[in-house]
């Protein structure tokens, strides 16, 4: 994974992104190897793939119930686990995009 993650991050220090809770963290990048450069050889496993599209989904369900309307009640991770919630009962009753609450 590290020599992976080195081709992803290509020549960078480090990468930060806004987290769920409004302020910017940091994600480590294992830089004790040689730097890797940008490479188009760079690629993520089907399982890896999967995990990073799920990871996306919560995310992508708030964007919509923005759209839509919603209230922003409760901070950012707070949202995300209500709504992480609701995905897992969903998966868990097989539930699909029609299916509505009552």
């Amino acid at each position: 994974m590290p020599q992976q993650q080195r081709e992803l991050a290509g020549n960078a220090l480090s990468w930060h992104h806004m987290a769920r809770n409004g302020v910017w963290a940091a994600l480590p990048i294992d830089c004790s190897g040689p730097a890797a450069g940008i490479t188009a050889s760079a690629r993520l496993g089907e399982a890896q793939f999967a995990r990073l599209i799920e990871d996306s989904e919560v995310d992508e369900i708030w964007v919509r119930l923005q759209y839509g309307g919603a209230a922003r009640d409760g901070s950012p991770s707070e949202r995300h686990d209500l709504l992480g919630e609701a995905v897992q009962v969903a998966c868990q009753h097989n539930l699909d995009h029609t299916a509505t609450l009552r």
